[in-house]
Formats: structure tokens, C-alpha cells, sequence
């Protein structure tokens, strides 16, 4: 506004006045819990040549913002019957299982401080009864003590109360469990294997030679390497280096085994080896052996 130096504003949270100035032609207000609200706002300048504009007021209402959606199964046990549907978290901390019974009607809740279900939007309350409409159908949960239960994230979540089934008719259908489900199985892990599958990939390789009198580079040869990999999953990789593990033990015992038998000059070449190898009864062991002793 022309030669305002500022605006005062004024407006009320959660029970407590909240006011102030400033400079800006914008205010952003934060925390809002779900209601109607009124900011009141009029111009202020210190000019004593201008005077302050009479107050106006915006009249406003803050509404819920989904927080997550998760699909779910609904299982009634007096139909026997599983539905699917999604179970939604507001910002103001409640809940909502959309898709009731194959309808569009929903179950808006939370918790209580048992771990029981609080309903906020029966057509009819009459405890421990509370009524939802459900559609084709009308539920009467049996809200009492141990009777229904709550836990929700939104990876995985369990929800579940005793309803008393009725048709639109009025005729009563049975009693029994509802259950709402989502998530909590181990989530499928997307291995290397699987994200790459098979593939042949075509590098260019060289072999480097260093020339340390001149400090050069000496490039002998270049040449295409191809590299085939084959997606396999890690049950099989296990199977196969579980074999090659037996392959070699045993084909290693039967070869030094066949060089024994014939004496032959590798056998030779392997005793001297395993005693020039043997470090037991070596002088420079056993000195060390002294002085840790």
C-alpha cells in the first residue's frame, strides 16, 4: 500500500493471539492445525503526515495434506472375503483406510492410548458400539477393551477391531474380525544380477611396460578383451563355488597323490620345497621363539 511503512498483522493459534509487523507484502504462516482462521491485517506507518488504515480481515481454512498412501488388504471374516484398499496418514496425525468394503467409503481414525481404534467419523456412536457405513454394508465395531488394535508406518501396519456385520436391509450377517494388512514381508532385493542380467561387454586392453632408466611408458601391445558375464542369482553362485571347492580338494589329492605313487621329479621338487619352505627349525625361528618365551 502507497506510504505504509509496514502491516500489523494479528490472527490466533492454538488458543494463543499471535501478532507482529512487517515490512514484507506476504506473511507465511506455519503450524496450522486443521480449522478455519482469520488473520487480521491493516497498514501502520509512523509518518505523522499519514494515519493507519482500519483493519481487514481474510477469512481462511486449513485442511489436511496426505502425508503417505499404501495399498492394503482388507479381510472381513464374516464374508470370508478380502478387499483391497489403501490406508492413508494425514499431517494432523490421523488416518484413513479408503476403499471400505469394495466401496468409497472410508474408516477415518487413530489410536488411543491402549493401542485401540478411535473412529472420527461413525454416522452413530453408542459405546462401546460404533457405526461406519461401509457401502453395500453397515458395520457395528465392538470398540472395548482388547477387542481392536492399531499400528501403523508406513512400510508396514496392522489394523484390526470385531465388527457386527449388517446389510443395507438391516439383517444381520455375523459377527467376526476385520483385518487391515500392508507391508511387513521382506521387500524383493534387486541384486547386480538382476538390475544387469546377461551382457557382453567389449573393452580395449593394453600391456604397459615401464621403462625405469628413461622413466617411460612403453605401450608392447593393445589389444580387445570381451567380457561375458551371465546373470545367475546367488543360490546358483554358492552351488557352483561349493563344487569347485570339492573339485579341487579332491583332484588336488588324487594328482599329488599319483606324483607320490611314481616319484616323480615334481614330487622331488615339491619335498624340497615344503623343507626349504618349513620354517620350524629354522635358526632365525627359533631365536624369535626364544625371546617370546
Amino acid at each position: 500500500m502507497e506510504n505504509a511503512q509496514g502491516y500489523e498483522y494479528q490472527y490466533d493459534k492454538n488458543g494463543e493471539t499471535v501478532s507482529g509487523v512487517t515490512t514484507d507484502n506476504w506473511l507465511a504462516i506455519t503450524g496450522l492445525p486443521v480449522g478455519e482462521y482469520t488473520v487480521y491485517l491493516r497498514a501502520v506507518s509512523d509518518d505523522e503526515n499519514f494515519s493507519n488504515s482500519e483493519s481487514i480481515a481474510f477469512t481462511f481454512r486449513r485442511e489436511r495434506a496426505e502425508l503417505w498412501r499404501t495399498p492394503c488388504s482388507y479381510y472381513s471374516e464374516v464374508l470370508d472375503q478380502t478387499f483391497s484398499c489403501d490406508v492413508v496418514a494425514y499431517d494432523d496425525g490421523n488416518y484413513e483406510i479408503a476403499g471400505l468394503y469394495g466401496s468409497d467409503k472410508t474408516i477415518e481414525f487413530n489410536a488411543d492410548e491402549n493401542g485401540e481404534i478411535l473412529v472420527f467419523n461413525a454416522y452413530k456412536v453408542n459405546p462401546p458400539y460404533t457405526y461406519v457405513d461401509a457401502g453395500a454394508y453397515n458395520l457395528c465395531l465392538y470398540i472395548g477393551s482388547g477387542y481392536s488394535g492399531v499400528e501403523c508406518s508406513r512400510t508396514s501396519g496392522y489394523v484390526w477391531y470385531y465388527t457386527y456385520l449388517y446389510d443395507k436391509d438391516g439383517n444381520y450377517l455375523g459377527g467376526g474380525h476385520d483385518e487391515v494388512t500392508w507391508g511387513g514381508e521382506d521387500e524383493p532385493t534387486e541384486s547386480i544380477d538382476f538390475l544387469v542380467g546377461d551382457y557382453t561387454e567389449t573393452s580395449s586392453c593394453y600391456d604397459l611396460t615401464i621403462d625405469w632408466t628413461n622413466w617411460v611408458e612403453i605401450t608392447d601391445k593393445t589389444s580387445d578383451v570381451t567380457t561375458v558375464v551371465l546373470g545367475v542369482g546367488f543360490d546358483i553362485q554358492l552351488y557352483v563355488v561349493i563344487a569347485a571347492a570339492i573339485l579341487f580338494v579332491w583332484g588336488t589329492y588324487f594328482f599329488i597323490q599319483w606324483h607320490s605313487l611314481h616319484h616323480t621329479k615334481f614330487m622331488h621338487w615339491l619335498t624340497h620345497l615344503s623343507l626349504a619352505t618349513q620354517v620350524g627349525e629354522k635358526n632365525w625361528w627359533l631365536a624369535i621363539q626364544r625371546r617370546l618365551d
